[in-house]
Parts: structure tokens; C-alpha cells; sequence
């Protein structure tokens, strides 16, 4: 086999695998833009949620008095990982359950389309909570470790923190929480995909091709509905999923965990932080389905021209 040969089996090798995993190529390449956006604001958020900061700026300049730049970042390498791999689950499974779903209800309608991206994002969220759930609540404990420096709690990785919790509470320490993450993410994809199918869907009406101003403002909606939808149910996990690591836990139950935020702050209470989340949420899930959809399509040509050839 002469050496051209060879390169050309390769490249087409090469291409058949970029073709046959471009959900997986897409969601991760977005998940890896999103994360690095994101994560400061994701870590405000989960400050915010935790302890009582006041306002959002003082939560900011606290964070940043005390620990840098770096403060807003701690934890970030993990995620970039995890997150690539829970989001490419997340859409694979979507899309595989919406084409499944679309067999028995018209996708071209917005009812159709409602039912199938709900039902779809229901079930992908659901399943990837599984996944996700042990690696958020390591995430959280990453993002407040310095606050916890004065219990002697402090772990220098994400993998002891993980080790930690596992030695202090078994395989239910890393699931603490899990009720309600499953419970958060099921509303949460199903509302998310939903939001996002049914704005594009208005946005290019008359058959008119989507573009990227399209899906950028596609998948913002799509993230701040979706937040709107489950900050209260984030809120209980957040706390429930910090508590665990405490060596005095204030929670003994999800139920004690609502009616203590109910008592102390009432119904506001279950808002707390959201506007640094909903700050965020726009400009990352936007440029998500931005470079999502342009990887996608970046795929689909190089699968079209390679046929051609």
C-alpha cells in the first residue's frame, strides 16, 4: 500500500468517526466554551445560595478580596471535563428520545414540537442526574472549600474532596441530594430543549434558514427559562448537597431544608442568588447552541462533501 493510499483510508477513517460521534463532537466542544464562561458566575451562585452574602457585589468583592481571580475559578478543571462528557450524554440522549417521541407526534407542529422536546429533555435530564449528580455536588464543595478552611475541612483536589465524602458518608454522601437534582434536571432539560426548539422554530418562520443570531438568541431564552423554572428545587440541593461535608448537619431531611427556608426568608427565600444565575445563564447558553449548532453543521458539510467524493 503506497503512502497516499494510506493517508486517504486514514482521512476517510478519520471522518467517519467525526460524522458518526458529531452529537458528541458538537455538545462537547460547546460544554468546553460554556464552562469556561460560566463557571464564575456558577460559583457566585452557589456562594450565593449557601451563605448570606447580602447583595451580589458583595459576594463578588469578598470572593475576590479573599481569594483573587483564582476564587472565582477554584475547581474550574474538573468540570471541563465532566461537564463535556454530561452534556454530550445529555444531547445524545435527547436526541435519540425526541426522534423516538417525533414517531408518534408531528414535530413540524409547535404542539408536536412541544411534547417531543419536553418529553425528550425530561427523560435526558433524568438520566444524566444520575451521572451528574456526584460530580456536581464534588463541583460545589471545590467552589466554597476556602470557606470551610476554619472546620479543618479543606481539601487540596477534587478527587479527595470526593474521597472525603465517601470515607465520612458512603456511596449516599456523593447522592445526597439526588431527590431533588433528578427532580430539577428532569423540569430543567425538558423546559430548556423546549424553550429553545419552539424559539427557533418562531424565529425562522416561512421556512427561513436558522443562523447563529438565531440560536444565540434561541438558547439564551432557553437558559434563563429553564433557570426560572428550578432555581427554588436548585436552591434545596444546593444547600442539602454543601450540608454534607458539615460536620454539625443542619438538614436532616429535604422537607426540614424547605420549611427552614420558607420560615427564615419566606417565599423570596427560595430566590436567593438568582440573579447572578439568570446574569449568566443568557450569554452561556447562548453561545452553547451558537457553537453547537456550527460544529453540528461544520459536520454535516464535511460528511456531504466527503460523499461527493
Amino acid at each position: 500500500m503506497d503512502k497516499e493510499s494510506y493517508e486517504k483510508r486514514v482521512k476517510k477513517h478519520l471522518e467517519n468517526v467525526i460524522v458518526n460521534y458529531r452529537t458528541t463532537i458538537s455538545a462537547t466542544s460547546a460544554s468546553v466554551v460554556g464552562t469556561l464562561v460560566g463557571y464564575p458566575f456558577d460559583s457566585i451562585k452557589t456562594r450565593m445560595q449557601t451563605y448570606n452574602y447580602g447583595k451580589m457585589t458583595n459576594c463578588i468583592k469578598l470572593t475576590y478580596r479573599s481569594e483573587g481571580v483564582r476564587g472565582f475559578f477554584r475547581g474550574v478543571c474538573p468540570p471541563l471535563v465532566t461537564v463535556s462528557i454530561v452534556k454530550s450524554i445529555s444531547f445524545s440522549i435527547y436526541n435519540r428520545s425526541k426522534d423516538f417521541i417525533d414517531r408518534f407526534y408531528d414535530s413540524k407542529s409547535l404542539y408536536g414540537l412541544t411534547v417531543s422536546s419536553s418529553a425528550a429533555g425530561a427523560v435526558s435530564g433524568y438520566v444524566s442526574a444520575i451521572i451528574s449528580c456526584p460530580l456536581e455536588l464534588i463541583k460545589m464543595q471545590r467552589q466554597i472549600e476556602q470557606l470551610l478552611v476554619r472546620q479543618r475541612q479543606y481539601s487540596t483536589t477534587s478527587l479527595q474532596t470526593g474521597i472525603n465524602i465517601f470515607k465520612a458518608n458512603g456511596i449516599r454522601g456523593l447522592y445526597r441530594g439526588f431527590l431533588f437534582q433528578g427532580f430539577r434536571d428532569a423540569i430543567g432539560t425538558g423546559s430548556y430543549f423546549c424553550a429553545y426548539e419552539i424559539t427557533k422554530k418562531l424565529l425562522t418562520l416561512g421556512d427561513r434558514e436558522s443562523t447563529h443570531v438565531t440560536h444565540f438568541f434561541a438558547g439564551g431564552f432557553a437558559g434563563i427559562a429553564s433557570w426560572i423554572c428550578i432555581f427554588p428545587i436548585d436552591l434545596v440541593k444546593s444547600k442539602l448537597q454543601i450540608d454534607v461535608k458539615s460536620k454539625n448537619k443542619i438538614y436532616k431531611s429535604q422537607l426540614q431544608c424547605i420549611k427552614q427556608i420558607y420560615k427564615t426568608s419566606g417565599v423570596r427565600g427560595f430566590y436567593h442568588g438568582i440573579s447572578s444565575c439568570l446574569i449568566r445563564a443568557f450569554p452561556v447558553h447562548a453561545l452553547n447552541f451558537v457553537v453547537y449548532e456550527h460544529v453540528l453543521r461544520l459536520i454535516k458539510k464535511l460528511e456531504h462533501e466527503s460523499e461527493i467524493d
